[in-house]
């Protein structure tokens, strides 16, 4: 059974989408007995320029490597020595925690925030743990409710929306596919005929009315008409 460590996790990915490979960080760990005991990658050149561009490629390649044996767990040592082993997943955390742990801010090495999104590398001796993680593909949400309609009478539309939220998609995982809103023609009936005997009342209360001068105009719209015909007006 696989560990699952108490720390925070950050979710990272390597590659491109057809490649595409997602971890979380787990936390910085001693290593005095080789708890990862295979050496999958040497460290490469470094750039103590740009410290966090070699770290971070040095963590897509190990995961890239890693994931290619079936592994799940690795770790980065010494600036980008790639280590991790069959039964990784039970021996990473068997010398315990440590805080030899790095990270680079604005190219300064720091010490390794666990809560921060950056990568991190483990010194001499120390391992920074990664787990290699299944990408999630997005589902959308149950459709909203029906929106009223846009128009009282004229033909109008009533609208429903839904979102790739249920959950959305991992970094690596497939967006959905699909519409996020549909619409439905509603009150398609003709919108009866404003005269000038109608009064105040009556515009109000048909929301919208067709004329020659004001076609299927708001009521608000033919208020200053309505006016003139009468000596009630809201």
């Amino acid at each position: 059974m696989q560990k699952v460590d108490d720390h925070r996790e950050e979710r990272g990915f390597s590659g491109d989408v057809d490649s595409c490979i997602e971890y979380v960080k787990v936390g910085c760990f001693r290593d005095s007995s080789r708890p990862l005991p295979e050496l999958i990658e040497k460290r490469r050149p470094f750039n103590w320029g740009t410290p966090q561009e070699s770290i971070n490629r040095a963590v897509l390649l190990c995961a890239e490597e890693v994931s290619k044996k079936g592994f799940t767990i690795f770790g980065l040592q010494f600036y980008g020595e790639c280590w991790s082993g069959e039964n990784a997943a039970q021996t990473y955390d068997r010398d315990g925690r440590s805080d030899q742990c790095e990270m680079a801010v604005n190219n300064k090495l720091e010490p390794c925030n666990g809560d921060s999104d950056e990568t991190c590398t483990g010194v001499g001796w120390t391992n920074y743990v990664y787990r290699i993680t299944e990408s999630m593909d997005g589902v959308f949400s149950a459709w909203s409710d029906w929106s009223p309609c846009s128009r009282s009478c004229g033909g109008g539309q009533r609208k429903r929306t839904r979102s790739c939220s249920n959950p959305r998609p991992s970094k690596c995982g497939k967006p959905c596919f699909g519409n996020t809103e549909e619409s439905v023609d509603c009150n398609t009936h003709s919108c009866p005929v404003c005269e000038d005997k109608v009064g105040c009342k009556d515009y109000k209360e048909l929301g919208f009315c067709d004329s020659a001068k004001f076609p299927g105009a708001l009521y608000q719209e033919v208020r200053e008409s309505c006016k003139k015909t009468c000596s009630r007006c809201p």
